[in-house]
């Protein structure tokens, strides 16, 4: 079993909480490819404050996709000394319960949480909520990052619903040619196995490959979490095809 691990390559975000298991894996002779967590950073922009003041009472629903869009909106908020219960007239939908969880330590509750990630997922989740297909009317608004996918956006206005994408927030990597090595590796399938240790690995995943959806990234690769808040955020990363017996706790790989 030692010699079947040694042969494996893993991928792990390179954080300080994660160095145990890269020298554990290390230790036992496996090729560790530590991917680099972005960085994100809040726009300042009057623009934008003059917007949640005045306008963001016009809108139906408020859409968060990742959960540092959840982080800066919520300090967005409380700089401008918005009461969070004004949001309370609002419905909100989040991608995954990691998000979900996020606006709970605000008390704010989400209203609905599609199963995945998957568009057709959350736009039957969405339909079968509002009993309409036809969106004609209804104002989302969507507080994102600055290099966010815009397909979930495009998708809203083809069922002619009134859309606003806020960008909030931008996200860097200082490392773009050690990126673009790590991403290759990682979509040809050199890489067995990817390691997510906390919720926000899998939206940091997400933003490296500019999408929402990381079943083809991930399509040849086994996917592990080494805790239920992690297993969840990961299993709503990806559409509904993915098998859920792909998902197994780390203790499975640590083991021997």
């Amino acid at each position: 079993m030692e010699n079947q691990i040694n042969e494996k390559s893993y991928g792990i975000f390179s954080t300080v909480a994660n160095r145990k298991i890269i020298n554990d894996l290390e230790g036992k002779g496996s090729k560790v490819f530590q991917f680099p967590v972005i960085e994100t950073e809040f726009i300042e922009s009057e623009e934008i404050n003059d917007f949640i003041q005045n306008d963001l009472a016009q809108f139906d629903w408020l859409v968060f996709t990742d959960i540092f869009s959840v982080d800066y909106f919520i300090d967005l908020l409380e700089k401008l000394n918005i009461d969070l219960f004004e949001l309370d007239d609002k419905r909100i939908l989040v991608f995954g319960e990691a998000i979900a969880d996020k606006l709970r330590f605000s008390q704010i509750h989400a209203d609905l949480i599609p199963a995945s990630v998957n568009l057709d997922n959350i736009f039957g989740s969405l339909n079968q909520y509002l009993q309409v297909e036809d969106l004609a009317g209804i104002k989302f608004f969507v507080p994102t990052s600055s290099n966010s996918s815009s397909k979930f956006v495009e998708l809203l206005k083809e069922k002619s619903a009134e859309v606003f994408k806020l960008e909030i927030y931008n996200t860097r990597n200082n490392n773009l040619s050690e990126l673009a090595k790590l991403s290759a590796l990682l979509k040809g399938g050199a890489i067995d196995e990817f390691i997510f240790t906390a919720p926000d690995d899998i939206y940091n995943l997400c933003r490296l490959f500019h999408q929402l959806d990381l079943s083809e990234v991930l399509n040849e690769t086994e996917v592990f979490a080494i805790n239920d808040v992690s297993f969840k955020s990961v299993e709503n990363g990806f559409s509904e095809d993915r098998r859920v017996s792909s998902f197994v706790f780390l203790s499975k790989l640590t083991d021997n």
